[in-house]
């Protein structure tokens, strides 16, 4: 009895990975190739930046949305020119 509970709850999971899968692949190319070749995101999380005005005047920024905006705007010039105007 417990072999026939366990292949059901594995089938179960069986079917919901597939119509996950098919849902990848209908939504989501870049979820479904990453999970053919089984790779993971990996991000890092900035708490702080600092800021760097100009060689005499800097500071120390904490707000999570002037982190981001300020991360941005450093890689997008740190290759010596924007593509924003």
């Amino acid at each position: 009895k417990q072999q026939i509970i366990s292949k059901s709850e594995n089938n179960e999971r069986i079917s919901e990975f597939i119509k996950k899968r098919n849902d990848n692949f209908k939504n989501s190319h870049t979820k479904m190739i990453d999970s053919y070749l089984e790779r993971n995101r990996k991000a890092i999380i900035l708490d702080r930046i600092m800021i760097h005005a100009d060689m005499s005047e800097q500071h120390l920024e904490l707000i999570p949305d002037e982190i981001k905006k300020q991360t941005a705007l450093h890689f997008q010039k740190i290759a010596g020119f924007s593509n924003r105007d």
